[in-house]
């Protein structure tokens, strides 16, 4: 009798731990269906939206003015070589 309600014991908790392993991998798939479902419309928002950077509404930040900025590096670094060749 008491191996009998041992084995009945160890078959419930067996059934209740495969039940709970395919719960949480159920929640685990629909809530990454849910993430990945968000993400998707993040990107398509994204798409949608024109985005523009701006240094305190100034003056907008973008490739024609990182462009400048490095064209006038590259001026200030000639000019700076040449005048120590120079020795001014």
């Amino acid at each position: 009798m008491p191996i009998g309600i041992f084995v009945t014991g160890t078959t419930r908790i067996h059934n209740e731990v495969h039940t709970l392993q395919r719960t949480s991998y159920t929640i685990f798939i629909k809530s990454n269906f849910i993430v990945k479902r968000e993400i998707n419309r993040l990107m398509l928002q994204m798409l949608h939206v024109k985005f523009q950077t701006t240094a305190a509404n100034f003056f907008d930040i973008n490739m024609k003015m990182i462009f400048s900025i490095i064209s006038v590096v590259v001026q200030y670094a000639i000019i700076l070589i040449q005048a120590q060749h120079l020795k001014i």
